[in-house]
């Protein structure tokens, strides 16, 4: 069935400022993620917004092998000279995935001997707060002095170039000269909070959803809870589309028309300021880009899950809407591209699109993208994710030891499990704790420091003095101090391990630090006057 034109309504442009009502991507509503990031800077992700389905070391080991591949496969002809591919991460925010995924890159690189294809990794946001953080970040230091890491402050709904704080590049359509290499992007829960627009189909007959240009949120919203526009105080008014050319632009409405035309009862989410986005960033890459993205978004049926109105899930003050990565797949299909999407539905979904090339072409490439990214995809992992945490009280070791193998060991998932660890690490198999053991300076190379007051280091020290692994322990200990020095117990646990290891000298000192700290730090006292008696080995220190 043919929607546009037979369907449109043939009326005059709907003048929504006569009744305050505006198309969705114009309400003020989108203001509030501006507003949101911009005043919370890298604490935006304090607990606020999720953002571990997405940062993660398997998923930047996914995408990892699929940049590797495509940089294999469209570099196969680059001269030391030859310009670099710019890997682009939009809305890189608190920098933990940018963090896995250059280095998940790197080592590829090295271990398939393709270190010599000539790459820079862009990390982009548009709070210069975080552009702040990350160029401070410690970790950050050795890849920003190879000439691996860039930045640049880029608004995905204003901006039309990429000025690298770094390099002092910029990065153009107007500087595409035709030699350039390709550009890869990076997207992930990021299209889900850009402007969409809202429309649906009833009896074959297109309509927009209209909504106040100035909503009233209502307070105390549940967080990541599904609501609809209008529990979220957005109330929606369908208007009969007037026009074949709603946004009078032939890309853009042709994808709205294909949309349309999926079925005779539906709705469709349009999101024109990801699509626009993209167009920009084409346009800069010179029409050979790869993009990569992970948000929330439609899967394989998307007609049926589009039956209902879509609506808004609320973090803090900030929200994210559902992605129908169908219609970015239908943006690069119509500039002869090609898009691959994980075949399953879940919670989150996978997608790559290519310009200038089809996966057909890219057989590397594509059989990266079938391997890493649908055989068990990110979504698929995250689902086994919040499993085993509703499962905790009865898992075993071998199960979490397993888990985290799987991550590549991943310092989230051990944190989050670190107390059921400790509950049953007495009563559990040998080369479990073996494996663990061997995984711990894996997880430490994993950590990426966002938050001062982790106590990542801390569990791991617990963890090996538990195990009378006093050496690694205090390592693990020291590393907790740094960051957080005023913390009495880490004192005091470093002078056990010392004492452990007949180390009175260094434990007398600990103690005494934890006593400086807490003055009425009994246990300390208690063994410092050990100490003083040479009773300490006799001393249970675990």
């Amino acid at each position: 069935m043919s929607i546009l034109p037979l369907d449109v309504a043939a009326t005059n442009p709907i003048d929504v400022t006569l009744d305050n009502l505006v198309p969705l991507s114009a309400s003020a509503l989108w203001h509030r993620q501006t507003d949101f990031y911009q005043s919370f800077d890298i604490q935006a992700w304090d607990s606020r917004v999720p953002f571990y389905a997405t940062c993660n070391p398997y998923i930047a080991n996914a995408y990892a092998n699929a940049i590797v591949r495509y940089l294999q496969e469209t570099l196969r002809d680059a001269r030391p000279d030859s310009p670099p591919c710019h890997i682009v991460e939009l809305g890189a925010g608190h920098g933990i995935f940018t963090f896995y995924l250059l280095r998940r890159i790197l080592e590829l690189s090295q271990s398939l001997h393709l270190d010599h294809l000539p790459f820079v990794y862009v990390a982009t946001d548009c709070v210069p707060g975080n552009l702040a953080f990350w160029k401070a970040h410690p970790q950050f230091q050795p890849f920003i002095a190879a000439g691996k890491l860039d930045f640049a402050l880029f608004d995905a709904l204003t901006d039309t170039q990429l000025n690298l704080q770094v390099s002092g590049r910029v990065l153009s359509a107007e500087e595409q000269d035709g030699a350039s290499a390709p550009m890869v992007l990076v997207a992930n829960y990021l299209f889900d909070s850009l402007p969409q627009d809202l429309f649906r189909v009833v009896d074959g007959v297109a309509e927009e959803g209209l909504v106040p240009a100035a909503p009233t949120i209502p307070d105390g919203l549940p967080d990541n809870a599904g609501l609809s526009l209008t529990q979220s105080g957005c109330p929606v008014t369908y208007r009969p589309l007037s026009s074949q050319a709603r946004y009078d632009d032939p890309e853009l409405d042709q994808i709205l028309a294909t949309a349309l035309q999926r079925g005779s009862e539906h709705h469709v989410l349009m999101p024109v300021a990801a699509l626009r986005a993209v167009r920009t960033l084409s346009r800069i890459a010179g029409e050979r880009m790869l993009l990569i993205a992970t948000d929330k978004s439609y899967g394989a049926d998307t007609l049926a899950a589009m039956q209902a109105e879509p609506g808004l899930a609320f973090h803090a003050t900030a929200f994210s809407m559902m992605v129908d990565f169908d219609l970015l797949g239908m943006f690069f299909q119509q500039r002869g591209g090609d898009c691959f999407q994980q075949s399953t539905n879940k919670e989150i979904g996978t997608a790559a699109f290519v310009c200038g090339a089809r996966f057909d072409a890219l057989v590397e490439t594509r059989h990266a993208l079938e391997h890493f990214l649908d055989r068990f995809s990110p979504g698929d992992l995250f689902g086994l994710y919040a499993h085993l945490q509703q499962v905790q009280a009865g898992t075993s070791l071998n199960v979490l030891v397993s888990y985290l193998n799987m991550t590549g060991w991943d310092p989230h998932v051990f944190d989050s499990h670190i107390q059921h660890i400790y509950a049953i690490l007495d009563h559990s198999d040998l080369f479990a704790i073996q494996d663990l053991v061997r995984g711990l300076p894996l997880m430490a190379a994993n950590y990426y420091e966002l938050n001062a007051h982790s106590h990542f280091f801390e569990h791991l020290g617990v963890l090996c003095q538990r195990l009378k692994l006093f050496a690694q322990a205090i390592t693990y200990y020291q590393q907790a101090l740094q960051r957080q020095p005023d913390m009495p117990s880490l004192h005091y646990n470093l002078g056990l391990c010392h004492c452990a290891l007949n180390d009175t000298a260094q434990a007398r000192h600990c103690f005494n630090s934890a006593i400086a700290l807490k003055p009425d730090y009994i246990a300390a006292r208690g063994w410092l006057q050990l100490i003083d008696s040479d009773a300490v080995v006799a001393q249970d220190v675990t």
